[in-house]
């Protein structure tokens, strides 16, 4: 099961001669237990990391995620693939509190309960941090006519661009007088 694969259990470094380990995932598109908002998977998620005991109950754990993206461009909602190479580095704290791995402590540690590191949270945030704010299919994107919906990147629509939404008519008569 996926859930399980995307644990690391850090106590298994304290039985390891360099305090050292590298683990290597391959998640599958369809199974995955990454949410991606308005978009989905086009290939597995790749995860390659190296978890390092530096010192009592802290661990260090650096690693990189690479995938492919479809997501809608966010002027003409047309699908648009984008290449994830992200890399990710946490500083674990191993706690018997029980607390949320979302959450870091003002050292910029993440505190996890009993020595097993979720990567979910961490693959996660890789993933969101690699998307643009403004995901474009193309710098110089059209967009959608305001009036019929038409992906102005396909052609013109024919649509008369002096006809203005009533609500927004106070803005052109605004804008006209600047002219």
């Amino acid at each position: 099961m996926v859930n399980n694969l995307l644990t690391i259990n850090l106590l298994e470094l304290e039985t390891e001669k360099n305090l050292m380990k590298e683990y290597s995932y391959t998640i599958p598109k369809k199974n995955s237990v990454i949410i991606v908002p308005n978009g989905g998977f086009i290939e597995p998620i790749k995860v390659s990391a190296t978890v390092s005991k530096k010192q009592e109950q802290t661990y260090l754990i650096e690693g990189l995620v690479e995938t492919q993206l479809k997501l809608p461009c966010d002027r003409c909602l047309s699908l648009n693939t984008l290449e994830v190479k992200e890399l990710f580095k946490k500083q674990v704290l191993v706690t018997n509190q029980e607390i949320d791995l979302k959450e870091e402590d003002s050292e910029g540690f993440y505190r996890i309960p009993i020595g097993r590191l979720p990567l979910k949270e961490l693959l996660q945030e890789a993933i969101e941090f690699s998307i643009p704010s403004k995901f474009l299919c193309q710098k110089n994107c059209l967009g959608l006519c305001y009036n019929c919906g038409t992906n102005l990147n396909d052609g013109q629509c024919g649509c008369d661009k002096n006809d203005v939404d009533p609500r927004l008519a106070v803005l052109k008569k605004y804008y006209d007088k600047k002219k």
